[in-house]
């Protein structure tokens, strides 16, 4: 790989960034259906069962608390990013980038969570009362 990086950690750093732009393809396709199909979306049994297909935030978020800064900071970058693109559908939202921000790390928490504890009823439940939770916090803008 070195030819084509300078290091091991620009790969991973740029990997990062375009799994990330990809997300941002997804969420765009996503919110043309409305916020509320989005979230049923993203916190599907489909989604869940499908880790490299889905969210690269969801994937990546253990691996990158042990990064280097530079990478860290690139996933911020893109992390921003998606969090205006939610923020752009809520346009009633008193805050929106505060809305799309804790809609996003609700979605991402249970759809870990319900990763973590696999196809079970209880995993089921998760992604259930999570898109309850994300939809409570779009209505209470």
């Amino acid at each position: 790989f070195y030819p084509h990086f300078q290091s091991k950690a620009q790969l991973v750093r740029e990997s990062v960034a375009a799994a990330m732009e990809l997300q941002a393809q997804q969420l765009a396709e996503a919110l043309a259906s409305g916020v509320e199909m989005a979230i049923g979306t993203y916190l599907s049994a489909e989604h869940r069962d499908n880790p490299g297909k889905g969210c690269a935030s969801a994937a990546l978020l253990p691996e990158l608390a042990r990064q280097p800064p530079e990478t860290r900071e690139a996933y911020t970058d893109h992390l921003l990013a998606l969090v205006r693109q939610l923020a752009q559908a809520l346009p009633q939202a008193k805050d929106p980038e505060g809305v799309a921000l804790a809609v996003f790390a609700t979605l991402l928490g249970t759809l870990q969570m319900a990763r973590a504890v696999g196809g079970t009823e209880l995993s089921d439940r998760i992604l259930s009362v999570g898109k309850d939770a994300a939809k409570t916090l779009i209505e209470q803008r």
